[in-house]
């Protein structure tokens, strides 16, 4: 979604505070409202069969969720929880439908979305059936990499990944103790540093060699 976009969503929305570990909806309430992230960050999280949170998406400033409001009435798939002090943009169904109707455009740029987002759920159900766990922290770690929006980091740049051991393990679908042994593998190849809990990519062409592999 452009910057102009937004600014236009912005006109349409209210705007709401949440405090770190609130939550904005739960898994199954109905779907009123789609967001944007004015600032913060907002993890959007599945619980799986075994009661462990499976994390789907990070939103961070500019991203767009609970989109699903769009395409029908049913309720929320998946919770939202504030991982820091944030500001969202509230727009409720009713109001985003009567700006469709002016803007017909702008539906199909929210199905692409939508299509971009399911493209990747798909992938990720894959990696979960067929891949093991240190490709699947390898193919996350470039995708989290590639969202930091660094043009792929063309002159190996070093990119700080938004997300701790534990919220990268809820993303790959397995336990801390594992990610922290890939990530040990992957700092003595020279990819990645960690400090108190958080990962920097170092080498973003090495990762990316991986993942092709």
């Amino acid at each position: 979604m452009s910057i102009s976009e937004l600014k236009k969503f912005a006109g349409l929305a209210s705007l709401r505070e949440f405090s770190q570990g609130s939550f904005i909806f739960y898994q199954g309430e109905p779907a009123e409202a789609m967001f944007y992230v004015k600032k913060g960050k907002v993890k959007i999280a599945k619980d799986s069969y075994d009661g462990r949170e499976q994390i789907l998406h990070i939103m961070k400033s500019g991203n767009i969720f609970g989109e699903v409001v769009l395409f029908d009435d049913g309720p929320y798939p998946a919770t939202a929880e504030v991982m820091e002090d944030t500001i969202v943009g509230v727009i409720t169904k009713e109001r985003f439908d009567e700006y469709l109707v002016g803007n017909p455009h702008v539906a199909l740029k929210m199905m692409r979305l939508l299509g971009k987002r399911l493209r990747k759920a798909q992938a990720r159900v894959a990696d979960l059936a067929l891949k093991d766990t240190y490709f699947r922290t390898v193919s996350m770690l470039f995708n989290l990499v590639k969202e930091e929006d660094c043009a792929f980091c063309e002159n190996n740049t070093e990119v700080l990944i938004s997300a701790t051991h534990q919220e990268l393990a809820s993303m790959v679908g397995t336990s801390r103790e594992s990610i922290t042994r890939v990530l040990s593998s992957l700092k003595n190849e020279g990819i990645v540093k960690t400090d108190k809990g958080y990962i920097s990519v170092i080498a973003p062409e090495k990762l990316k060699e991986k993942v092709i592999e």
